[in-house]
């Protein structure tokens, strides 16, 4: 079994306080496509990435530090119930899965949240995502909203634990997915959306604030953070700003393929900042090591370093 490891801030000379400089335009069109057969190589070899970000949230008007993972894998999705695909079908749609876990303190109660992200890896330019879920965990309770695209809108359904939101099932437009631009960043850079477009605030963004998913006017672009160097690739830097929210979601990658994700950072609202620091990445079929002995594995990826 093999294992690549970095520790990503000093390799590509990113810190939390560099995390707000820009750069020059660039025409996401302009980028770099792989060939199929170096694409599959990396992506279809049976390992799931994981990436380990040093993790700044903001919550009750305090930042708090914590642990966010993003785990990237291809998977086949049966689009008719909208799950993985246990057993080899024809009808399956080979996808890019997103599961994004972000842990944090708030004073004596932990809150834990994941967003799993369901795209096709056949990509185009416009609303992709085929799914979307998100769930909230803290000592007072539990939210949870899932998206399922149909033929002419998604389906949207939400419970919550707080009288104010309830439960929730409706129609919602076919949109771009704030969410599911992550998973563009490492499908097809080239297909991200820029100027002025349609969208959804992340879901945990709007769980957070206690508020229903809404589209809402989107403006996207792309620029060069950092040069290539001898040692690292260029650095670019996707934005997407949702104005009349107060919000923005900017996502750092290489720009070359795979499209590693270094950092991001939200601008929230109220002015304060949600920021993740890429320091730990490993290439693993994680699903193997569930055992007692594989918790050892997590300090490798910068977690639970103590053991």
């Amino acid at each position: 079994m093999s294992h690549y490891l970095c520790l990503l801030p000093l390799a590509f000379g990113i810190s939390i306080s560099l995390l707000g400089a820009q750069g020059k335009s660039l025409n996401p069109k302009s980028l770099s496509r792989p060939k199929p057969q170096v694409w599959n190589d990396y992506w279809r070899q049976g390992k799931a990435e994981l990436t380990r970000f040093a993790l700044e949230q903001s919550r009750y008007g305090e930042t708090r530090k914590g642990d966010a993972v993003q785990i990237f894998v291809v998977e086949d999705f049966r689009t008719d119930k909208q799950v993985k695909a246990e057993k080899p079908r024809p009808d399956a749609v080979p996808v890019m899965k997103l599961n994004f876990t972000r842990k944090f303190l708030t004073g004596i109660y932990p809150y834990s949240a994941m967003t799993s992200v369901f795209t096709p890896l056949a990509l185009k330019p416009g609303p992709g995502t085929l799914k979307l879920s998100c769930s909230v965990q803290e000592w007072c309770g539990q939210v949870w909203l899932q998206l399922n695209m149909r033929e002419a809108a998604y389906r949207l359904i939400g419970h919550s634990y707080y009288e104010a939101e309830g439960e929730e099932k409706r129609e919602f437009p076919l949109v771009h997915l704030e969410d599911g631009i992550w998973n563009r960043v490492r499908i097809a850079p080239w297909t991200l959306p820029v100027g002025s477009f349609k969208a959804a605030a992340g879901a945990l963004f709007s769980r957070l604030r206690h508020e229903p998913l809404a589209p809402v006017k989107a403006l996207g672009q792309l620029v060069v953070h950092s040069l290539a160097s001898s040692s690292a690739p260029r650095i670019l830097a996707y934005t997407v700003k949702m104005p009349s929210l107060r919000r923005s979601l900017q996502i750092r990658f290489q720009g070359r393929f795979p499209f590693r994700i270094v950092g991001f950072r939200e601008s929230l609202p109220n002015g304060r900042r949600n920021v993740g620091v890429a320091t730990h990445r490993e290439l693993i079929a994680y699903w193997r090591h569930k055992d007692a002995a594989g918790a050892l594995l997590r300090k490798r990826l910068g977690l639970d370093p103590k053991r």
